[in-house]
């Protein structure tokens, strides 16, 4: 199956990429950061000058790579509401609730996410880089929402996406989401010495995608 160049109105990478490729009824936009490839972040993406204490500068990039994002899924006859999948790679966490904030205004439902702390990307200045995976509508494609046992998230996404026989999973971390990490994804204060926390932490990812899996119909 030959892929499709996607091409909208958002900006050109200077990079050697494209916006993004059709394959199928599949969607694969291109990670979008908030740059023109002119001026460095694109001026609608930063805070005036003359009012620095007006506004987010998290806030206003994650808008600006939204809306680009979605240039990229209309020009593929799609939308928000058939991304399966996001990525999201941020150059300093304490920045995930305001982007959270502006993520939630996109996705009534929202798609199973990843979320990355990152030292830096591309154009200087950047503080969000987003990933999506999608599909075009009315090609046989739909989606459902699976749920399971496992912890529900704070933030602002879903646990996983079924397409057909396929699961998108959100990424997962060793937390309770009540506790932050929950005492059986951590050592034993009084025995420091026994145990890995790290093999700890695994386990109790491993059980929560096994949950997801099996909440999809799906064996892992």
């Amino acid at each position: 199956m030959k892929p499709k160049i996607i091409k909208s109105e958002a900006p050109r990478p200077l990079a050697h990429y494209n916006e993004g490729a059709q394959v199928g009824p599949w969607i694969f936009p291109a990670g979008q950061i908030a740059s023109d490839y002119k001026t460095g972040v694109a001026p609608a993406a930063r805070l005036n000058p003359g009012f620095p204490y007006y506004g987010s500068d998290i806030k206003l990039q994650t808008r600006y790579v939204l809306e680009n994002l979605r240039k990229t899924l209309a020009a593929a006859g799609s939308s928000f509401e058939h991304v399966v999948k996001a990525q999201v790679f941020l150059t300093d966490l304490k920045n995930f609730n305001g982007f959270d904030e502006i993520w939630r205004e996109y996705f009534p439902v929202p798609p199973p996410r990843t979320t990355i702390g990152t030292t830096g990307l591309l154009v200087p200045g950047t503080l969000v880089e987003i990933d999506l995976i999608g599909y075009a509508p009315g090609q046989g494609v739909s989606h459902r929402v699976s749920t399971s046992a496992a912890p529900k998230p704070l933030a602002n996404y879903t646990e996983a996406f079924v397409v057909g026989d396929l699961v998108f999973s959100a990424g997962q971390l060793a937390s309770d989401f009540k506790s932050g990490v929950p005492a059986e994804a951590k050592l034993s204060p009084g025995f420091p010495y026994y145990g890995s926390e790290i093999k700890k932490q695994t386990h109790f990812h491993s059980a929560k995608f096994e949950t997801d899996l099996r909440g999809g119909r799906l064996e892992p």
